[in-house]
């Protein structure tokens, strides 16, 4: 997982720990979820289908670090005018 690597988004309004859960993939493998703390607005969007207005990318990956901060992603919002 390189800088650039491209990731998906989805929404998991059944997670039993945060309905506004939005869970980080890299291709068919789940590496994680956004921030709690940043994720409701993202949360609404996926879930009413608007998912083709995110990219999420790999801004940079650190392996020393905990788990839970090894890969850091960069959202982008597009524009759809």
């Amino acid at each position: 997982m390189r800088p650039g690597k491209k990731l998906k988004l989805r929404s998991e309004p059944d997670n039993p720990y945060d309905p506004n859960a939005v869970s980080v993939w890299c291709g068919r493998t789940k590496i994680g979820f956004v921030p709690r703390a940043r994720n409701q607005e993202l949360a609404k969007m996926l879930f009413f289908g608007h998912g083709d207005a995110f990219e999420a990318y790999v801004q940079s990956t650190d392996w020393t670090q905990h788990p839970e901060r090894q890969v850091r992603m960069v959202v982008y919002v597009r524009d759809r005018r």
